[in-house]
C-alpha cells in the first residue's frame, strides 16, 4: 500500500495531487479553502507505571484520546477514550486502532456534512487500514499518510490538556484551539509554523520551553486560551528561541553541524521529515538508526512521560539501543506485563525483551 488511500481508489487524472502523501514539499495545501485533519492515535492506549508498596512495577491503563487538528483554524478536537473502554479485552495495543477507526467515522457522522472533512491525514502508518476499512460509508473523504512529526503527544506535558483527558469519567469531545487568537494578526500557514515550533519543542525540552514561552510570572495565557500572550514582535524572537532548541537537539544527536543545514533542510527538521541526504551520510559511517528508530525513540519518550522510577527508563533505554535495526516504524503501543522484579515488554510484531531490575 503506498501512503494514500482513496475509498474507492480513483482513477481520475484530476486526483493525482490527492494521492501524495502529505510531506514538506506539499504540505501548504493543507490551508485551501477544503477542510483537513490530522488525525492522531500515538496517546488512545496508555500505561502508567509504579512501584507497589512491596517493590514490584504494576501498570495501570490510563485514560487517552484521540487528537482531531484542523491546520487551516487551529482547532483540536480530543475524543477522550477511558480507561474502562479497554476493560475486559486482550491485545490491546492492536485493538486501539480498531478503536480509532471506530470513533473517528462516529464522530464524522456526528457532524454536519458541510463541516465534514474532505481530506484525512493519519499520522502513523499503522492506521491506515483500519480507517480504510471504517470510512467505507465516506467515499469523498480522502485519506493520506503524514510524513510529518507533528508532536501533539506534547500537548500531554500541558497541564491544561492533561487535567481535561485525566479527570473523564466518560467518552467525550473536548474543543480547543491550538492558535488561540493568532489568526487575527497572522495568516494560518504562519499559524501553524508557530504551532509546530512549539510543540516540537516541548517534546524535546519541557522546562527550557516553558521558561522560552514564559519568561516571567506577568506572562500568562487568557482565560480560554492555551498558551501565553504576547505581541507579534515578541512572538518572532519566540520562534527563533524555540527553532534553535529544536535544530541543536537534532544536530546533537546526529553529529551535525547547524552551520551546515541548507534552509530546506532546516524547514524539514522542523518539520519533523527525515533528511535523506544526511541520512544517507550517517547510514555510511555507521552511525545512523533505521527507518523504524523514529517509533523506538518515541517508546522512550513515551515511557519517560509515566514512568515513576528511574529503572524503568534505563531498562527501555537498552531495549532501544538493542533494537535500532528494526524496520517496524511503529513499535508503541505495546504491551507490558509485570512479574515481581521482570518487566516483560512485547511489541506489536510480538517481539519480546525481558528486563530484570
Amino acid at each position: 500500500m503506498d501512503g494514500t488511500v482513496r475509498i474507492p481508489a480513483a482513477d481520475n487524472p484530476e486526483d493525482k495531487e490527492l494521492m501524495e502523501t502529505v510531506n514538506s514539499n506539499n504540505f501548504r495545501e493543507l490551508f485551501s479553502s477544503k477542510t483537513n485533519w490530522f488525525v492522531d492515535d500515538t496517546n488512545v492506549y496508555r500505561v502508567k507505571i509504579h512501584k507497589a508498596v512491596d517493590g514490584s512495577l504494576k501498570t495501570e491503563t490510563i485514560n487517552g484520546a484521540i487528537f482531531f487538528f484542523n491546520p487551516r483554524t487551529g482547532q483540536l478536537f480530543l475524543k477522550i477514550i477511558p480507561a474502562s473502554a479497554w476493560a475486559g479485552h486482550e491485545r490491546l495495543p492492536q485493538l486501539a486502532k480498531q478503536k480509532t477507526a471506530e470513533e473517528v467515522a462516529a464522530f464524522i457522522r456526528s457532524m454536519p456534512a458541510e463541516e465534514q472533512p474532505t481530506q484525512l491525514i493519519a499520522m502513523r502508518r499503522g492506521m491506515l487500514d483500519a480507517l480504510q476499512v471504517q470510512l467505507g460509508d465516506f467515499p469523498k473523504i480522502v485519506i493520506k499518510r503524514s510524513e510529518l512529526s507533528l508532536r501533539f503527544q506534547a500537548c500531554l506535558r500541558i497541564e491544561t490538556f492533561c487535567d481535561v483527558i485525566s479527570k473523564a469519567t466518560e467518552p467525550e469531545v473536548v474543543l480547543f484551539n491550538l492558535y488561540d487568537d493568532w489568526l487575527k494578526s497572522i495568516s494560518s500557514y504562519t499559524a501553524f509554523s508557530r504551532m509546530v515550533l512549539i510543540l516540537g519543542a516541548l517534546y524535546i525540552d519541557l522546562d527550557r520551553t516553558q521558561a522560552i514561552l514564559q519568561p516571567d510570572k506577568t506572562t500568562v495565557a487568557r482565560p480560554g486560551q492555551v498558551w501565553p500572550s504576547h505581541t507579534d514582535g515578541e512572538w518572532i524572537k519566540i520562534e527563533v528561541l524555540l527553532k534553535d532548541l529544536i535544530l541543536a537537539d537534532y544536530c546533537k544527536k546526529n553529529s551535525v553541524d547547524v552551520a551546515s543545514l541548507t534552509p530546506s533542510e532546516i524547514r524539514d527538521v522542523i518539520l519533523g521529515m527525515q533528511i535523506r541526504s544526511i541520512q544517507r551520510s550517517l547510514d555510511e559511517h555507521g552511525t545512523s538508526p533505521s527507518p523504524g528508530s523514529e517509533g523506538l525513540y518515541r517508546i522512550l519518550d513515551w515511557m519517560g512521560h509515566f514512568s515513576q522510577i528511574l529503572e524503568v527508563t534505563e531498562a527501555v533505554t537498552a531495549l532501544v539501543r538493542r533494537s535500532l535495526h528494526q524496520e517496524d516504524e511503529e513499535l508503541i503501543p505495546f504491551q507490558l506485563v509485570m512479574k515481581a522484579d521482570t518487566l516483560v515488554i512485547i511489541d506489536r510484531c510480538q517481539c519480546t525483551a525481558v528486563l530484570k531490575f
